[in-house]
């Protein structure tokens, strides 16, 4: 093992000796970098891995690419730029090979490398190279647009890694592992078809995992039709409780679907026993967002008090009045014929 070791940090030697030659790092931070990636090496190349010190890896190289950048930058010399930045990247492409091939079925890590790919060689070497040709939110992102992209955090809860020992001097060399993993290029498509993945592999808790963290990430009108399909799967997979459950946590979370609201009303009244009280909370939740233009959830709400057991017709009047207020233009109009419709026994 030391051999192998020995002969990857050989391999470093004439990129780190061109760093040291145009004076973008001293000789002690030469030195730093030597000492450091010897350890990663050595972790690396143990009987015993762990995912964590690959992870390590990567960030510290990235890290070590984003330094030399903005160290180029400031000084402005691209001088031998592809030469030792090609090496550093295709060093990260096979450590993230290394780690694809031990944990097969990590979804998020295999996500990162494709993240890399994008921003440091192309969409297209990672297709090359992927483990994964049948994992279908792979393709949906390759077809993604940048104006449909969206957030998404890749890895989470990974520790911040100093890109070198304490010998540098620059504060701004220490970078958060999360923040390079933070990519505003993922669209909606794609965490809907991590998340049907994800079912389909039968696992409920990684599922739901999906769903939370894409509710989080996505933004805007797309986030209302995660939202519903979010419902569709709680209802599915544990029935109107935990469907329920999803809706409590999501009320307050705009923007929604009137499709949203209707599908929690669906579900209770398919429940055996329907309670009225949970349709009149869904109905006024309802009617606090879309109130002012859906005349057809007005006249639900009444239909809902008449002819449920447990409705009070003496309610009516009072939604009756409240719905003429709130509508506007056509919508109180529509309103107000179809309530009479209604009164006629036409509707």
């Amino acid at each position: 093992m030391a051999e192998i070791i020995q002969e990857r940090i050989e391999d470093r030697l004439p990129e780190l000796e061109q760093l040291e030659r145009i004076g973008l790092f001293s000789h002690a931070e030469i030195k730093a970098i030597i000492k450091k990636a010897s350890d990663l090496e050595y972790r690396i190349q143990r009987r015993a891995l762990c995912k964590e010190d690959f992870i390590n890896y990567v960030q510290y190289e990235i890290n070590l690419l984003e330094l030399i950048q903005r160290r180029r930058t400031r000084i402005g010399y691209s001088f031998k730029k592809e030469e030792i930045e090609s090496s550093i990247v295709h060093r990260v492409q096979g450590v993230f090979r290394r780690a694809s091939a031990k944990w097969k079925d990590d979804v998020q890590l295999w996500l990162s490398y494709v993240v890399f790919c994008k921003k440091w060689v192309s969409i297209w070497a990672a297709v090359s190279c992927s483990l994964f040709p049948s994992f279908r939110p792979f393709w949906v992102l390759l077809l993604c647009t940048p104006i449909a992209y969206r957030r998404l955090w890749v890895l989470e809860n990974v520790p911040d890694v100093l890109i070198i020992e304490s010998d540098f001097s620059e504060h701004s060399a220490k970078l958060s592992f999360s923040n390079f993993f933070y990519c505003e290029q993922v669209c909606l498509p794609l965490w809907i078809s991590w998340a049907e993945w994800s079912e389909g592999a039968r696992s409920q808790e990684d599922t739901e995992a999906v769903y939370k963290k894409a509710i989080l990430a996505v933004m805007g009108a797309d986030s209302a039709a995660l939202k519903d399909k979010y419902l569709d799967w709680a209802y599915r997979s544990g029935g109107y409780k935990k469907a329920r459950a999803v809706f409590k946590s999501l009320q307050e979370s705009r923007p929604f679907s009137v499709g949203f609201f209707r599908k929690v009303i669906q579900f209770e009244k398919e429940q055996e026993s329907c309670k009225m009280a949970n349709l009149r909370e869904y109905y006024e939740r309802a009617l606090r967002e879309f109130g002012s233009v859906d005349s057809d959830l007005w006249m639900d709400y009444i239909k809902e008090e008449l002819n449920h057991p447990h409705g009070r017709p003496e309610n009516c009047g009072q939604i009756y009045w409240r719905a003429l207020k709130m509508l506007q233009g056509e919508s109180a109009e529509m309103f107000v014929a179809k309530h009479a419709m209604h009164q006629a026994g036409q509707l």
